[in-house]
């Protein structure tokens, strides 16, 4: 599954390996490699803890003490800024959140400093440099970037970690300073055959999007998941978002017997590829990708069943840190854009930032204190928000990542219900 990112949704390029991955959230694999314990999500009674720790404090916080700055790159500007408006949504509205209410961090006052790439690697490595060499940045936090890879080395060099983020890019399991909570650019597309079997698919297609040669690449990835839960793969077919009509594919896959249908394209070709097969009486199970995930593609669906993998919390879940997170949106965000996976992104890759891995600053705080956080966390999902329990080990990397994500199901252009409970994960395993 994958959203091109150059169609406004996101590319997920396995860099090194020539393959197209995808996004998703992931489980525990403990100490920078996959585990088998301490995957799985908690109940739902464990958010208390999160709820808890997220109550407002009633103060702003204490303009005497030293401003926290943390960096944000993200793609702003550029074809791929409608699928980031999730995330460049949440950013403002958790800073205003935090030193309004919650008496910043720990007392501190909290800038999120935001660097837009315009999606060229030269523009986000000097983005980067002037976050931590003129900003002073502690960390970069919940990163949505296609320019990954230009500055990775560079903040590995500074010892400055990259917390959160989309998952995306090589760097995520490669690099021992990037600290993800979600599934990767490879491990995501083990999900697809568990995302299949829950809305009982029996066969399975693939559409993908004709203009990115890697993204042929993803009906290997996905047959090893689809193949383990005894799903028979009946072929993928290229989509151009220039073409006139998909009817063509809807007839061959309709034609195969696909009964569940992934569309590894952007949200304009899916809500496309879904009108042409219902012409043709072609209405499969469809499995959607992240950048798909978005409150305003989803609910045009109306006569459809839609099921894909979120990395991050679904923003409707009943669970309530969810709840919170709804409500905070609703007093302190500009626009509805945070109803998509990557505005759950971000406010899970600030939260954690908050709650677990810096919640008492000293008084002038650095990245070492944060990369002290990072390593001290044990099994940690944030109060059951996260799909993943994660543990971090000194100079390893996530390898080969985490490898669960939460399921989320749309039924006639509304979604259905989901606790964030174990069975609401779907976890993959490596071929």
């Amino acid at each position: 599954m994958i959203m091109s990112r150059a169609f406004g949704l996101r590319l997920r390029i396995v860099a090194g390996l020539g393959l197209v991955g995808l996004l998703a959230a992931a489980c525990s694999s403990g100490g920078g490699s996959s585990s088998s314990s301490g995957g799985q999500s908690t109940s739902p009674g464990s958010a208390s803890s999160s709820a808890s720790a997220s109550s407002s404090s009633g103060h702003a916080a204490d303009s005497s003490l030293s401003t926290i700055q943390i960096g944000m790159i993200a793609d702003v500007s550029g074809i791929q800024s409608t699928s980031t408006q999730g995330a460049l949504t949440v950013a403002p509205a958790w800073e205003k959140w935090v030193n309004t209410e919650m008496g910043g961090i720990g007392g501190h006052p909290v800038k999120v400093n935001l660097v837009d790439d315009k999606e060229d690697p030269a523009t986000g490595l000097a983005g980067a440099k002037d976050l931590v060499e003129n900003k002073h940045v502690i960390a970069i936090v919940g990163e949505d970037s296609v320019t990954t890879g230009a500055w990775a080395d560079y903040v590995l060099q500074k010892k400055v970690p990259v917390v959160g983020g989309t998952g995306n890019y090589a760097p995520y399991w490669t690099n021992p300073m990037f600290f993800p909570f979600a599934v990767n650019g490879v491990t995501a597309n083990y999900t697809v055959g568990d995302l299949a079997k829950k809305v009982g698919g029996k066969k399975a297609g693939m559409v993908y999007c004709a203009e990115i040669a890697q993204c042929q690449a993803l009906t290997g990835l996905v047959k090893p998941g689809l193949a383990r839960n005894n799903i028979q793969f009946v072929g993928g077919f290229a989509i151009s978002a220039s073409a006139p009509s998909y009817t063509s594919q809807c007839l061959q896959l309709r034609s195969a017997g696909a009964d569940v249908v992934e569309v590894a394209a952007s949200a304009t070709p899916f809500q496309r590829m879904v009108q042409d097969c219902r012409r043709q009486g072609f209405t499969p199970k469809w499995i959607t990708t992240p950048g798909g995930e978005r409150m305003a593609f989803l609910s045009k669906l109306t006569n459809d069943d839609v099921v894909g993998y979120w990395p991050n919390f679904p923003y409707w879940a009943d669970y309530p840190a969810v709840a919170q997170y709804r409500d905070i949106m609703g007093k302190y965000a500009k626009s509805d854009a945070w109803q998509a996976e990557d505005g759950s992104q971000v406010w899970t890759s600030l939260e954690m930032l908050r709650q677990k891995i810096l919640p008492h600053p000293s008084a002038n705080p650095t990245s070492a204190d944060v990369l002290a956080g990072l390593y001290a966390l044990h099994d940690e999902n944030l109060g059951g928000l996260m799909a993943n329990k994660v543990t971090f080990t000194q100079g390893k990397p996530v390898t080969p990542g985490w490898p669960c994500a939460w399921a989320g199901e749309w039924k006639n252009g509304k979604p259905g219900p989901i606790t964030l409970s174990a069975s609401d994960t779907v976890c993959g395993q490596q071929p």
